[in-house]
């Protein structure tokens, strides 16, 4: 019975008696949740178990001392989720780690020291979520990519460089956000953009 609750929820690791604590049950909640090390004595949080933590939610690794994150669970926490990132010693950042990050949560780019930004990282980031292009160095902000970042969030047009915003760029914009009008420059405006961009979303005849 304890096995069958604690699968389906691991704050039953609470009510276990003192006794009954062992690794296996342990092992059976941070497998449902592995929040549940937050709820381990000291003593039983065994490098195999928080390695299980780290493996069922990445954001755990925040509760693992400093001195323990090793590259191997920081990499391990990433994977599972971007954010992770946050708590990764800076002595243990590479541009694969970064990588990682990325591709799981876009806006880490904003974690990324400038001077790593490369086109892989800043590309990676934006297919994930389209406003990473924010974070991306102005000199990697391609036609390919600010259109990549258009056509998921049209938001995001005003990230995009003045000289790159084309009448077909725009159009992209106000096709998928109509209020992303307001970022189209005077010069670049045409009547099937307005008719494209309030088809989109009435309030963009404002």
């Amino acid at each position: 019975q304890y096995e069958k609750a604690l699968a389906k929820n691991w704050d039953v690791l609470l009510c276990l008696p003192s006794k009954l604590r062992s690794e296996k049950y342990s092992r059976i909640a941070l497998t449902a949740n592995g929040f549940a090390l937050l709820h381990l004595p000291q003593a039983h949080r065994t490098d195999s178990l928080c390695e299980l933590a780290i493996s069922q939610n990445g954001m755990v690794l925040q509760y693992i001392p400093h001195e323990n994150r090793n590259i191997d669970w920081c990499r391990r926490a990433v994977e599972q989720d971007g954010r992770a990132l946050s708590f990764v010693p800076r002595a243990l950042r590479d541009m694969a780690i970064y990588l990682t990050a990325v591709r799981k949560h876009g806006r880490m780019l904003d974690s990324v020291p400038t001077e790593m930004r490369s086109f892989e990282i800043c590309e990676a980031a934006v297919l994930n979520d389209p406003r990473a292009l924010k974070w991306v160095p102005e000199t990697l902000r391609s036609p390919e990519l600010c259109l990549a970042a258009v056509t998921q969030a049209g938001s995001t047009l005003r990230w995009v460089p003045q000289h790159l915003r084309s009448p077909e760029l725009c159009m992209a914009a106000v096709t998928q956000d109509g209020l992303s009008l307001k970022h189209v420059p005077l010069a670049s405006r045409s009547e099937a953009l307005h008719e494209a961009a309030i088809r989109q979303n009435g309030e963009a005849l404002e």
